[in-house]
């Protein structure tokens, strides 16, 4: 071997060390770290950032349940999201959270972690001087009586406008998409007046901002935090926001800086100057302070409004006596702050609907910036999140009597129980108003830290609210039940495809996409964008506009390149149909399009499908041929099963949940076939069947949202085909083996 050879093979082989050494002490300290910094309460998940990811989705399919069950069993437990882990405790410790200095556990930092506030709202000196949540909590709130007539003028005019109601004619409306624009123009006829308020360039900068940045943190948090100074500038659009804004209120603010203070109007905009350092008095930070303050008050308020209206067209009995009371109320006092705030039906039904649909699972969420350690001796290492249970403490029977039980009333009935002295009434209305904050409802968080637009946000729902019942009949559209249920699994695959980043390979992953997409490119329009991560954005964008895409694109395109949570797919015009039925199955493959559809071997536990399909062939020659011998059994089961799941008592009317009704009795009415009696009215049998049913379509899109290589490893870990074919095989084994005794021909 030469000399320069001899160079070359050991620069490769330093090159090599160096790399594996790097790899290894990188590994080593993260296992160190996670070591030093561990806590010492059970943990849902695993404890490294992978099995994090793997947790979060687990978390986000189980839903309320976990959290419940998890606040019954411990005190303390450690919970997984995207970016962090988290300990949630008991609401016997808010106090302990609650006393602890700003300097030792740090709300600004933890909102800072989970909003990315420099690249999400461009808030960096917010962090320093928060003097607008000042101007929020003192000259706001002190001021609602004479700010409630302008709001409730721009609830009338939004409504009126957005409605244009021809008659007594009925209007769809999707509700979330129509209230959150009612909510913007009610809230900036407060923070910037009239004509901005109105102004659809303004609107849709604030909505969209809000939106934007919850897109904007949720991605950079998905990313090691050495990676956000370069992560965030690149996706961030907050400057161009900010420029924006400021051009357009401009205006307002130069207007008011010509002015003496003591001259100015007495509004939003002129406090926030007051307050305001003078290095800030100028067009671009009063602006900014305005977009962080609509951030804050559109979107909540919007989900919290529709949270109330679903409540109120589930329990349509609740809509005339809130009806009557906000008429009485109007009829005396007329449209004031005053007749508001005298409505204690209208009041204890918006706090219920909130206290049951809480719009988080926790809350008062600190970071550890010093060392903390709790009463019951567990210490919290610098860096952690620590917070308290939201949705479980609201649920808790200790403080609430039947507590998953929506009561609309239930704050009424309490002050209209033994507290008949007028100091007690008036304490128990104070306390059961919708902005109170306690121990026991924490909607609005609680402490130094509590919303502090909590009182205007409460007179703007109530205002809204109280103007719908009085003015417009509503009632679910026919369609309601549908799509009620679509777009709640789509909210929670949203939260699952969040958490579908592995950060370690996110460089590799987006160099070896960008080769497949090239290698295997289609020659074909495509909806939407042509990487993995734009695929998604593609695919929620497909699901938002329904129908009408599929009916344009059908139009314009005779092959269309369409997105799905797991891969993009060729749909094509009807005149290719017969092409596709002619390609045999070693070309086109029904089967290997159905396994990554639904990943049978994970969702199902039926791998056996792809080569031995003779089940398929029963039902399309035995089970098709019997139909009117089988016609009598199926007749005869719905009969029993609709009877069993009514079972009226005369001429009464029954509510229910349609779907959640129907799919047992077409179980029932399936299984008479396929097992007989009495296996087919085994309630434990048919939970298992349903349930299994169900998981196979969640646990197919948990793990098509995973990269195709980490399948098999995720599938493993969210399976739970096993234990489901162990508990069918049970209730199945004496009727399959009375029938492997007999000969073929003597079998029923």
């Amino acid at each position: 071997m030469d000399l320069a050879s001899f160079k070359e093979l050991s620069a490769k082989v330093n090159s090599s060390l160096i790399l594996q050494t790097t790899l290894g002490v990188a590994v080593l300290s993260h296992l160190y770290r996670s070591w030093r910094n561990r806590i010492d309460v059970p943990t849902y998940g695993g404890i490294l950032s992978f099995s994090r990811l793997l947790s979060t989705v687990r978390l986000a399919m189980e839903g309320g349940d976990i959290w419940r069950t998890s606040y019954a069993k411990y005190p303390m437990i450690l919970v997984p999201s995207p970016e962090r882990w988290a300990v949630v405790v008991r609401g016997k410790y808010i106090d302990e959270l609650s006393r602890a200095p700003d300097d030792v556990l740090s709300f600004t930092e933890a909102t800072h972690d989970s909003l990315r506030l420099r690249y999400s709202l461009g808030t960096t000196t917010a962090e320093e001087h928060e003097y607008h949540i000042h101007v929020v909590r003192q000259n706001l709130t002190k001021r609602l009586p004479a700010l409630f007539p302008e709001v409730y003028d721009e609830v009338i005019h939004a409504f009126g406008e957005d409605l244009q109601f021809d008659g007594a004619e009925w209007k769809e409306v999707e509700f979330l998409s129509w209230i959150i624009p009612v909510v913007a123009k009610a809230s900036n006829r407060v923070f910037v007046g009239l004509p901005l308020c109105r102004d659809k360039e303004w609107l849709s900068l604030v909505i969209d901002g809000a939106v934007s940045c919850i897109k904007t943190a949720a991605i950079i948090n998905l990313f090691p935090e050495f990676m956000h100074p370069i992560v965030g500038p690149l996706i961030s659009k907050v400057q161009s926001r900010k420029r924006k804004a400021a051009e357009l209120a401009r205006y307002l603010i130069d207007d008011r800086l010509k002015l003496a203070p003591e001259d100015r109007p007495d509004d939003y905009i002129s406090w926030l100057l007051s307050a305001a350092p003078p290095e800030e008095q100028n067009a671009e930070d009063i602006t900014q302070r305005i977009i962080s303050t609509n951030f804050a008050a559109i979107h909540t308020s919007s989900l919290n409004m529709t949270h109330t209206i679903y409540w109120l067209l589930s329990r349509p009995e609740y809509l005339d006596p809130l009806r009557e009371e906000i008429e009485s109320v109007t009829s005396q006092m007329g449209w004031t702050k005053a007749a508001i705030s005298s409505m204690p039906k209208l009041e204890s039904f918006m706090k219920e609907s909130m206290r049951l649909s809480p719009l988080a699972p926790h809350t008062m969420n600190r970071k550890v910036v010093k060392p903390f350690t709790f009463s019951n001796g567990v210490s919290l290492p610098v860096g952690a999140t620590v917070g308290i249970h939201l949705y479980a403490t609201q649920v808790d029977e200790d403080y609430y009597p039947e507590p998953l039980q929506f009561k609309g009333f239930r704050f009424v009935e309490e002050e209209n129980g033994d507290h008949k002295e007028a100091e007690n009434v008036a304490s128990l209305k104070s306390r059961n108003s919708m902005y109170a904050i306690s121990r026991s409802y924490l909607g609005f968080s609680y402490g130094r830290h509590a919303c502090p637009g909590r009182f205007f946000a409460s007179m703007e729902l109530k205002t809204m609210f109280a103007y719908l019942i009085a003015n417009y009949d509503m009632k679910w559209p026919d369609s309601a039940i549908n799509k009620m249920e679509f777009e709640l699994m789509m909210d929670i695959w949203d939260k699952v495809d969040i958490t579908v980043v592995v950060k370690t390979t996110v460089g590799i992953a987006i160099l070896g996409q960008l080769y497949r997409w090239w290698s295997n490119r289609i020659n074909a329009p495509a909806y939407g964008g042509i990487v993995s991560f734009s695929r998604r954005l593609a695919f929620e964008r497909l699901m938002r506009e329904k129908g009408d895409i599929w009916k344009d694109s059908y139009a314009k395109y005779p092959m269309l390149l369409i997105p799905s949570r797991g891969n993009w797919s060729l749909v094509v015009r009807g005149p290719y149909v017969e092409e596709i039925n002619r390609a045999g199955d070693d070309v086109l493959s029904f089967h290997e399009a159905v396994q990554d559809m639904i990943q049978l071997q994970y969702s199902i536990g039926l791998p056996a499908h792809q080569h031995n399909e003779y089940h398929i062939q029963v039902i399309r020659n035995n089970l098709t041929r019997h139909l009117p011998a089988v016609f009598p059994e199926v007749h005869d089961e719905v009969t029993v099963a609709l009877s069993d799941a009514l079972q009226f008592q005369g001429e009464e009317w029954k509510e229910i949940h349609f779907l959640g009704w129907a799919i047992p009795v077409i179980a029932r009415a399936s299984n008479r076939v396929f097992v007989g009696l009495p296996l087919c009215r085994n309630g434990d049998y048919l939970k298992v069947m349903i349930e299994t049913a169900v998981s196979c379509i969640d646990t197919a899109k948990a793990i098509n949202g995973y990269p195709e290589f980490m399948r098999p490893l995720v599938g493993r870990l969210l399976s739970k085909t096993g234990e489901r074919k162990e508990k069918i095989v049970e209730f199945l084994k004496d009727v399959v083996d009375d029938r492997l005794k007999l000969a073929p021909e003597d079998r029923p």
